[in-house]
């Protein structure tokens, strides 16, 4: 009888330390829909690392990462909470969006038997303030290497400059409207005129004014040459 309670005794123990050694370590599961600033759903991954910390159960979690797929904003993941853990530790996460990391924060998640959202996890920000853009100080054009010659050969606008018409450059190199009817022509020193102009000149048979007594070398002509190397003279 007496050896027959001491088995009993022993297999009652392995029957315990079996049920410890499977026992579940304590899980919280997170459920949201994620939407982006635009109204549209969230479509990526959801990359979620922890160090290594001892959890509530004094389970010892090992550091290392998961990552969960998000599709059409629906999110679900299951975590081993933190709140009490030790050391006190929280989960990094990083929210990864067409190929690249759109931002990250941190999770410290507490046990609860129901999902909580993100929202219940998410860690205070140290500061109460709100966020704030950078500063933005101006880049002045000296500070660029190159960048003053390049605006200093470039075309600017001149005092007669108009947009929606032709333009033609001025003495200074500034670009000015050139102004006419919408049928003219611009010619090419910046006018505007009918289009065609008037036909070339001709004058044929013309006798030099002046004196002719076999001495004078000087005569003059009616109208002025153009160009000059137009003109042809002949004798008899």
């Amino acid at each position: 009888m007496r050896k027959l309670g001491t088995r009993t005794g022993r297999l009652f123990g392995a029957v315990i330390l079996a049920a410890a050694s499977t026992a579940a370590v304590p899980l919280t599961t997170i459920q949201d829909v994620l939407y982006k600033a635009d109204g549209t759903k969230f479509n990526g991954l959801l990359v979620i690392s922890w160090n290594s910390f001892e959890a509530d159960d004094t389970s010892n979690i090992v550091s290392q990462s998961v990552t969960v797929k998000v599709v059409d904003g629906n999110f679900r993941v299951q975590l081993v909470p933190t709140a009490d853990s030790n050391p006190p530790t929280f989960y990094s996460v990083k929210y990864n969006s067409d190929g690249k990391i759109q931002f990250q924060e941190t999770w410290v998640v507490g046990t609860a038997s129901t999902p909580l959202r993100i929202r219940d996890v998410r860690a205070s920000t140290s500061s109460s303030s709100p966020l704030e853009p950078p500063s933005q100080t101006p880049i002045q054009e000296s500070d660029v290497v190159g960048l003053v010659g390049d605006l200093g050969v470039r075309p600017v606008k001149g005092p007669g400059f108009s947009a929606g018409r032709a333009a033609a450059i001025n003495d200074s190199g500034g670009i000015e409207a050139v102004f006419g009817n919408p049928s003219d022509c611009v010619f090419v020193d910046g006018t505007s005129g009918p289009c065609g102009g008037a036909g070339p000149v001709f004058t044929d048979g013309e006798v030099p004014g002046g004196v002719v007594d076999g001495t004078n070398a000087t005569f003059t002509l009616a109208g002025t040459p153009s160009p000059a190397g137009s003109l042809v003279l002949y004798r008899n």
